[in-house]
Formats: structure tokens, sequence, C-alpha cells
């Protein structure tokens, strides 16, 4: 993924899509800074996930609203990506042997 036309790290990209995320509740959830984190979020997810991935479509369809609901999802779904990526499942008891 890339940030301003600079590639970024995995850890990178989501302490930018972090730094967007505060940037909505700072504005007051702002149109403008909801549409950048929503945005840098698909991107990033799609990235390193595939854009037809679960968490993406979801995302996609479920992340509109401009309000606390929509950013605590998107965070639930920007935070399972980050966990998958980075190797850290979760395994439930009943997976476990």
């Amino acid at each position: 993924m890339k940030l301003n036309g600079a590639p970024l790290t995995h850890d990178e990209a989501f302490a930018a899509l972090l730094e967007a995320g505060y940037q909505v509740v700072d504005t007051d959830f702002d149109d403008m800074a909801f549409k950048k984190w929503r945005q840098l979020a698909i991107d990033c997810m799609a990235a390193l996930l595939g854009a037809e991935h679960p968490y993406v479509r979801s995302f996609s369809e479920y992340v509109r609203r401009h309000d606390l609901g929509s950013l605590f999802l998107g965070k639930g779904l920007v935070y399972a990506t980050e966990r998958d990526v980075s190797g850290r499942i979760w395994v439930k008891n009943s997976d476990r042997a």
C-alpha cells in the first residue's frame, strides 16, 4: 500500500488508518475526514486481502454513515484485517486439538 506515493509497511498502513480514524472523531465526524478514512481503509484492506475478501466487502457495504456506529464497526474490521495479516488469528476453543 502507498500513502502520498510512498510505500508503507503493514504497521505503517495500520497506523495511518488509526490516525485517519482519530481525525474523524477530532473533527466531529467531518464529511471529508470520514470519506478519507473510509477510502484509506478500503484501499488498505483490499491491498492486503484482495478486493473480494469478506472484510473488504463488509466494510464497503456497512461503513457508510458518518457516525460513531460506523466508526466502531469499521475499526473492528480493520483490527480483524491487521490480526489476520500479522498472523495473530484467534482460534476458537472447539478448533484446538
